[in-house]
């Protein structure tokens, strides 16, 4: 205890020692300037100031001595002074200080904010084991992307050569009853190697066996660990217990890892003996996706090749069903993010000119500012100051400052992340666990002190130049024609980049205008729609028809209601895609016809403000004795009934049916199923009448149905009563999805309204930085030339001559920023047609406009500093001089 209190003591003493020193250091260097300042004002030379302040406090080798004794280790303590010293900087310019923190904190608060964003969704792996080596495998054609069936991933994953494993999934929705309200989930349908494949080992009990996916075998279940610890209460005696989904039981038999997820989704896994009556055909109706793990030393484009032969040979085995499919194989990031690395990588490049403008801006301010410390910067050098000890002290000014804005940043950026959850598409993976870990507490401190050094570095040279005699013997209004044209460049830069943001900005609003007046095919204006997992219960011998009825009699029955009507599926959400039969007079392509097919009501046309082009929709007389009928679109019509009439024409299901059973009897619109933009791939729909679905096939088709309200007048109103009467009707019956069809087309613009948003938001930010900085250059250009002003009226020029040379010099600055931004906005607006639509990423009106604003608020920044040199006296200027 005694040698503890010792040290303790000893460290005192030299912590203590070592302040005083300091202090004396910081005097004498104090008594320096003091001397150095008196003899310049006797009009010395700055060697001979020195000289004598030196000699008046003990002779130079004395005092250098004596302040090299005082200061102990010079680096340390010259850093630490730098430091003081800019931090009491930053206090005794509070305004200024303000200014610098507030446009740096929204730089660098951006910046963070994007890269949690790359970091969380594209940078982290996902938690498998060797992720990278997981690959995806679908079907294509030419014309779209199709999952597999059953059979044929059978097929794949006998003949496969290039993979360890291989496991199909589908997700479907699941009921959860019997612990509560009934409740809607995710389930994942998978083969019983899938979690084998991923490299993931259940939390809890056991993963599924060979047995649990045969047909027959007892129903059994893995829980995710947020529905396990959530629905459950995290009771590990779940394990072997039954619980009810979709009305049937099936025994909990594991429990996965907290931080485990899928791509797809899911809050349970069930074995594909589940769904084993969907899985006879070969067709696409099963829905199926295949994740594999490719073998050691295999490339994914050695796996694609070869197992793109095995899908070949299939083909030739069943030309019926196959043809003109090929094998699509991805690796599993690629597959997961498709286009959104490149939309968060130009985000990134977004954010990243924001932060070179704050930077280019707070330089330029730093350049004004810096002209009034010219003389401290003179008794530096005159003490004995290095160019490279100067340059250090301002960086040392400007680093400190960006860690404040950094921290700050911080702060920003959590903001930014929240409102990106509320109002950004929801389709960003992983966005929901963006945090800030130790990359990004490192990428905070990497680009803080990055932008110090950027935005610090040319004030800090143009102050350090030893010209130590023009310095010290300049007046406070004087300025070099360096800091100028420093100056002008810095703000043309700052114009530049906020051009190209602003461009693209306003090539989003184009997009996002023109997207709003594209006709979706029916009308959308008072649609209520939501989704009801019907009872299974009602499956059983045709009841569920009745059932149907009555739900839609109690809907109709509430005040504002016009007409109710019930679909499988539903536009712009999804539904089936069918392989289809058409008859012989139909003209065929080389590839087998497929359509999107929709099951509904006869009245669902009337519902939806669907307009029949040709023949008829549902009959009253279309019952379940009658003839099956069939309604096509114009998009199906077109393709495989080229300049003629399919009406008579007969469609069937599958593409084993020899001879099709469903005369098609009309034509309706087509609907934009998949959004907005037209040139997404056009899906070929027809439509089925509900009352001739045989009563054995009806509960697969509406377990989960699509409940479409049409209302009197607002449809939104609508909604708790019309949950509340299905409520009434069976508590046991999960509804979700509950919303507006006005609002699902408005999901379907959320990348480029998300997109809009950041441009604009950016673009003004940017806007609003540019003119700062412009105002600042042409207030301080103004200030700086008050004498040549001065002159020039003395010797005859006129307040307008004035006037109009301040805003000559802006325009000219900002004419070369708007082209040079032009240019590099022709170059990287490129990046953004993938997003555009109806409008060049060139589109020369949007530039003009872009201009044209810019140069309207440069006018604006420059009047005031214009009117300032316009009113200057020069009689007060020369008596002043």
């Amino acid at each position: 205890m005694r040698t503890l209190r010792s040290w303790a003591l000893r460290l005192t003493d030299l912590f203590r020692k070592g302040r005083r020193d300091r202090e004396l250091a910081e005097e004498l260097e104090s008594h320096l300037h003091f001397h150095i300042e008196d003899n310049l004002r006797l009009g010395m030379s700055p060697d001979e100031a020195r000289r004598r302040a030196l000699l008046a406090l003990g002779g130079v080798e004395q005092t250098k001595e004596r302040v090299r004794e005082r200061r102990g280790f010079p680096w340390i303590h010259d850093l630490i002074q730098d430091v003081r010293f800019g931090v009491r900087m930053l206090f005794r310019h509070r305004g200024f200080t303000l200014v610098v923190l507030t446009v740096l904190g929204c730089g660098i608060g951006a910046c963070i904010a994007t890269f949690e964003i790359v970091n969380t969704v594209l940078l982290r792996p996902f938690p498998y084991h060797e992720p990278n080596r997981l690959v995806m495998l679908w079907e294509r054609t030419s014309q779209e992307e199709l999952p597999t069936s059953y059979l044929n991933f059978l097929d794949w994953r006998s003949r496969n050569r290039v993979f360890r494993h291989m496991a199909a999934y589908r997700t479907d929705d699941a009921v959860l009853t019997g612990a509560g309200p009934a409740e809607r989930r995710q389930a994942l349908v998978v083969s019983s190697d899938f979690l084998a494949t991923l490299g993931v080992r259940p939390l809890l009990g056991r993963d599924f066996l060979v047995e649990d996916d045969r047909v027959g075998a007892e129903p059994v279940v893995v829980l995710t660990h947020a529905l396990w610890n959530g629905m459950f209460h995290g009771d590990s005696a779940i394990l072997g217990q039954a619980i009810t989904i979709n009305g049937k039981r099936a025994v909990v038999i594991g429990v996965l890892p907290e931080h485990f997820e899928f791509p797809a989704g899911g809050d349970l896994l069930m074995p594909l003996s589940t769904i084993a009556e969907r899985l006879r055909s070969r067709g696409h109706d099963t829905g199926l996706l295949v994740v594999a793990r490719l073998e050691d030393g295999v490339s994914p484009e050695r796996a694609g090749a070869e197992m793109g032969s095995v899908m070949a040979e299939l083909v030739q085995s069943h030309p019926e069903a196959l043809a003109g499919r090929r094998l699509a194989l991805a690796t599993l990031d690629d597959f997961t993010f498709g286009d959104l690395p490149r939309t968060l990588w130009t985000l990134m490049g977004a954010v990243g000119f924001v932060l070179l403008i704050a930077c280019t801006n707070v330089a330029n301010l730093q350049m004004s500012r810096a002209a009034s410390r010219r003389r401290e910067v003179a008794i530096r050098n005159a003490i004995g100051a290095t160019r490279g000890r100067v340059i250090r002290q301002f960086l040392t000014e400007s680093v400190t400052a960006s860690l404040v804005g950094g921290l700050l940043g911080l702060g920003l950026a959590r903001l930014l992340i929240h409102a990106l959850a509320v109002f950004g598409p929801g389709n960003i993976p992983r966005l929901s666990e963006v945090s800030i870990d130790t990359r990004t507490l490192l990428f905070t401190l990497g680009v803080s002190l990055l932008t110090g050094v950027l935005y610090g570095w040319i004030p800090a040279l143009q102050m350090s130049k030893p010209d130590l005699s023009s310095l010290l013997k300049e007046s406070e209004r004087g300025s070099t024609p360096g800091h100028r044209s420093l100056g002008s460049a810095l703000v043309v830069a700052e114009v530049a980049l906020a051009m190209v943001l602003l461009i693209g900005g306003g090539l989003m609003i184009q997009t996002f205008w023109k997207l709003r007046r594209v006709d979706p095919g029916f009308v959308p204006q008072r649609l209520l729609t939501l989704q009801a997992m019907l009872p299974a219960r009602e499956g059983e011998g045709g009841r569920l028809r009745a059932f149907i009825e009555v739900l839609r009699s109690r809907i109709r029955s509430l005040p504002g209601v016009h007409d109710v009507a019930l679909s499988d599926g539903l536009p712009y959400i999804g539904t089936n895609q069918v392989p289809i039969t058409l008859d012989d007079a139909a003209a065929k392509s080389g590839e087998s016809p497929i359509a999107l097919m929709y099951v509904t009501t006869g009245n669902y046309f009337e519902v939806m403000g669907l307009a029949v082009v040709r023949g008829r929709t549902y009959s009253a007389s279309d019952g379940p004795a009658a003839p099956r009928v069939a309604v096509i679109d114009e998009a199906l019509a077109r393709k495989y009934f080229p300049g003629a009439d399919p009406i008579g024409h007969r469609l069937g299901l599958g593409t084993d049916t020899p001879t099709p059973s469903m005369e098609i009897v009309g034509v309706v619109r087509h609907v934009k199923d998949r959004g907005m933009d037209e040139r997404a791939q056009v899906q070929p729909q027809f439509y089925l009448a509900l009352d001739q679905v045989a009563d054995d096939v009806l509960p697969d088709l509406l377990g989960s149905a699509h409940v479409i309200v049409r209302a009197e007048t607002d449809s939104p109103s609508l909604a708790p009563a019309v949950r509340g009467a299905l409520n009434r009707l069976d508590p046991d019956m999960a509804l979700f999805g509950v919303q507006t069809l006005e609002g699902l087309i408005a999901d379907t613009m959320t990348p480029q309204r998300f997109s809009l948003l950041l441009l604009l938001v950016f673009g003004l930010l940017a806007l609003v930085l540019a003119v700062v900085g412009l105002y600042a250059s042409m207030a301080y250009n103004v200030s700086l030339r008050r004498q040549e002003i001065g002159i020039r009226m003395a010797l005859g020029a006129q307040s307008s001559d004035m006037f109009a040379m301040v805003l000559r010099r802006s325009l000219r600055l900002t004419g070369i920023g708007l082209a040079i931004g032009a240019v590099a906005a022709l170059a990287l607006t490129r990046f953004l047609s993938g997003l555009l639509y109806g409008v060049s990423s060139s589109d020369p009106r949007t530039f003009l406009a872009v201009a044209l604003l810019f140069t309207l608020v440069a006018l604006l920044a420059t009047y005031v500093p214009a009117r300032r040199a316009a009113c200057v006296d020069p009689m007060t200027v020369l008596r002043c001089e």
